[in-house]
């Protein structure tokens, strides 16, 4: 080795993340024999998260497989969102691992290398010299990236196609994906093009069918998408662009599809497994969508991903499966929600949850028949109180529609159409099932009215029993609504004996008794009940 390399590896400080103790050794070898000196060890993610929060290093060679805890995939992630690791530095990967999906995954998160178990210090040293002279002759871009500049980020790239003709095809590629991130998707069509002029790159087809597709040329950029599924380097990406393309044409079936092929090839990715969960929410496959919920909860753990949001989904949509199931299916989903509401109380700070926490009570409470405890549950406080991202004020405009508030849930329901999302696929999917909530909700409300408007009307003329028709439907399709209980209550009292059998008009007259008793009333229908309580009591004690 060369005196000017032993002492360019001197100077740089390392990482070496390995759970097995005979390895981090065998490695560490290896670096000091190419000449490095500053070398530190972890045998666990959380170690090397810890390190990497105290000091900065230069290469962070990882396991991908750490044993219990944290993965090298998780570590990488988290050093990554959380800039403990900064773009000019090199994280390399390492493992025995080539299986297919643990590939796909590693390359989706860009490591600046994967190496495969067994290596040689001779090979070792190749790659690393390989992945820094890149990084250093393109070492303006990645002060760019650093300063969070990306239109000069994408500038030094230009320079650097110019400047650094051994590295022209990878900053060719950083620019555009750079020029897509700004927006300047017509500057970004022109580079891939230019590059697919002399040479059809699998990237370069990708990009520039990505940015077919923001230049609004859908048809163009899918044929290309469904002929890239055939180049294995990218094929998940195509797979994902072709889930936003049927979601652009609201073909949500095909979506769905498309995303689930892609998670068989790379399953760790988490905003694609919420894309999935979202589509089947929309498609009505509520019990797909518990699953997917499901599995993301299994694989954020010990990620930056582990937050509340995703235990709380998961059980958003187990209440959701509950209220479109059978008894027996729904107690069980009911109960497993209260469980994953309890361990995701538990384990994250309660008091932050307590709104959600409350709104979710609600709609439980609904589901066991408790129309009490839900409303009490969404206190006004709580109803006006802005909750932070869409899903939880989606799951407040179901608990108040599920508890006879439709004008409120409408309200909540508006608020949201104001509302961002972070991500763009999130924000696709997201779109879908606030749309899907908003359809039903409109759908059902359209119904009550009329059937309500229509039963008033029969009542005006004196059609009694063509009234309690019209009542009795829209009661059983909002059964937790005082005023639609009120206007069935005051048609039971002169319908009844000609129309339903004695154990129907208990039923019914207990119901509309219990719904408008424990709903707070407005001054209206507080008088329209005292006027007509007593002839409802009479009508329930009849013998007949």
């Amino acid at each position: 080795m060369s005196a000017v390399a032993n002492q360019f590896y001197k100077r740089q400080r390392l990482l070496v993340v390995d759970d097995c103790a005979p390895i981090r050794t065998a490695i560490k070898g290896m670096l000091q024999t190419l000449g490095c000196e500053d070398i530190q060890t972890a045998a666990n993610g959380e170690r090397a998260l810890a390190l990497c929060e105290t000091r900065p290093f230069d290469i962070v060679l990882c396991d991908y497989n750490l044993g219990d805890g944290k993965d090298g995939y998780q570590l990488f992630e988290e050093l990554k969102q959380r800039a403990l690791i900064q773009p000019e530095s090199l994280f390399i990967l390492i493992s025995a691992e080539n299986r297919r999906q643990v590939v796909h995954g590693v390359i989706e998160l860009q490591p600046d290398d994967y190496l495969i178990k067994p290596f040689s210090y001779v090979s070792l040293g190749r790659r690393l010299a390989r992945a820094f002279i890149k990084k250093h002759s393109l070492a303006s871009v990645y002060q760019a990236l650093r300063d969070e500049n990306l239109e000069d980020a994408a500038e030094q790239c230009y320079l650097a196609v110019k400047n650094v003709p051994e590295h022209k095809l990878f900053a060719m590629r950083m620019r555009g994906e750079l020029l897509v991130k700004l927006g300047h998707y017509q500057r970004a069509f022109d580079l891939y093009a230019e590059v697919l002029s002399e040479r059809d790159h699998p990237w370069a087809m990708l990009g520039l069918a990505i940015t077919r597709f923001h230049l609004g040329q859908i048809r163009e950029a899918k044929l290309m998408f469904e002929a890239l599924l055939e180049r294995a380097e990218v094929r998940v990406e195509s797979f994902d662009w072709l889930g936003r393309v049927a979601i652009r044409a609201k073909q949500l079936e095909a979506a769905q599809e498309f995303f689930v092929e892609a998670s068989k090839l790379s399953p760790r990715n988490i905003e694609r497994q919420r894309a999935i969960a979202h589509l089947a929410m929309a498609n009505d496959q509520l019990e797909m969508a518990v699953k997917a919920h499901k599995k993301i909860v299994e694989g954020i753990r010990h990620s930056v991903h582990e937050t509340p949001l995703h235990h709380l989904n998961y059980a958003r949509c187990l209440v959701d499966l509950a209220i479109e199931s059978n008894d027996l299916v729904a107690v069980r989903c009911v109960n497993r929600a209260q469980e994953v509401l309890r361990d995701t109380c538990r384990r994250f700070n309660s008091e932050l949850l307590d709104s959600q926490n409350q709104i979710l009570n609600s709609r439980i409470s609904v589901l066991k028949g408790d129309i009490e405890t839900a409303r009490v549950l969404l206190d006004p406080q709580l109803i006006a109180e802005p909750l932070h991202n869409i899903e939880d004020q989606l799951d407040k405009a179901k608990a108040l529609f599920g508890a006879g508030e439709p004008e409120q849930a409408e309200e909540v329901m508006s608020q949201i159409a104001q509302m961002k999302s972070d991500d763009e696929l999130s924000a696709a999917t997201l779109g879908v099932i606030v749309e899907r909530e908003s359809q039903r909700q409109r759908v059902f409300n359209d119904k009550i009215r009329q059937l309500n408007s229509d039963g008033m009307e029969l009542y005006q003329i004196g059609a009694y029993g063509e009234a309690l028709d019209c009542f009795i439907e829209a009661f059983d399709m909002m059964p937790h609504s005082a005023s639609l209980a009120l206007n069935l209550a005051q048609a039971l009292s002169k319908a009844w004996s000609s129309k339903l059998s004695r154990l129907q008009v208990l039923a019914l007259g207990k119901r509309c008794k219990s719904v408008i008793e424990q709903s707070p009333l407005t001054e209206h229908n507080a008088k329209r009940y005292d006027a007509i309580k007593k002839e409802l009591e009479s009508v329930l004690s009849s013998p007949r």
